[in-house]
């Protein structure tokens, strides 16, 4: 993606997020049940970025998005809210 932005003079955007307090989760319910919320927690973000983003988890709680930005950099913000 980035390379394709680079060539079309294009820019991205990164969105990084952590969940808060997601390690009481855990620690309350224990790892199968933090793996199947982290899972849920995927579904969703995923169903809400276009195709060509790239959503993946770096680790832990944090979460990135990597996505093309069409006009200007105001194109990341509703992408952000949801």
């Amino acid at each position: 993606m980035l390379g394709a932005a680079a060539r079309n003079g294009r820019q991205v955007a990164l969105l990084l997020f952590d969940i808060d307090g997601f390690k009481a989760v855990t620690t309350r319910w224990g790892t199968r049940q933090g793996t199947a919320c982290f899972q849920e927690i995927a579904e969703r973000v995923g169903r809400r970025v276009r195709q060509a983003d790239t959503f993946a988890r770096v680790g832990g709680d944090e979460f990135v998005i990597l996505m093309e930005i069409a006009h200007d950099r105001s194109d990341a913000i509703p992408v952000a809210g949801r």
